[in-house]
């Protein structure tokens, strides 16, 4: 299958989010780098990316990285950055699910095959800000 790459060059987004599950790939064997990483924002940030594909006019084949409460984009496990509350770069850590974040989002462009298309987002930076926990004093 054929896919087209339109790059696009627009500020990068930073925002607080919560990881919702460990980065994966659908059918995936669970060594693949380039992951989908599902990230609870606000409804702000959702509205963004809505009116970029708006204004792209990507058309009805278009393939939403916004889901209800959430929205989905790609992480490099090699190149993205990792911090954590401190601001000092680590490892990545064994679990993503439930941690509250800060994360550079990039919009890297536009991809399209002969059935769909969709925004190419990246998540090249991001800082744990909790280690996802709950308080039992809540």
């Amino acid at each position: 299958m054929a896919v087209t790459f339109t790059a696009l060059q627009l500020q990068p987004i930073l925002t607080h989010a919560t990881c919702l599950y460990e980065p994966s790939v659908y059918n995936g064997a669970g060594q693949e780098l380039r992951k989908n990483l599902m990230l609870s924002v606000d409804g702000i940030i959702r509205a963004q990316f809505a009116a970029i594909g708006t204004q792209l006019d990507l058309g009805p084949t278009l393939c939403s990285i916004i889901k209800p409460d959430c929205i989905r984009v790609k992480i490099d496990m090699e190149r993205v950055n990792l911090f954590d509350v401190d601001h000092h770069q680590i490892n990545p850590p064994e679990r993503f699910a439930n941690k509250e974040v800060e994360v550079r989002l990039e919009l890297r462009g536009t991809w399209k095959t002969a059935t769909s298309c969709g925004l190419s987002i990246c998540c090249t930076d991001l800082r744990f800000c909790s280690d996802g926990r709950t308080s039992p004093c809540k």
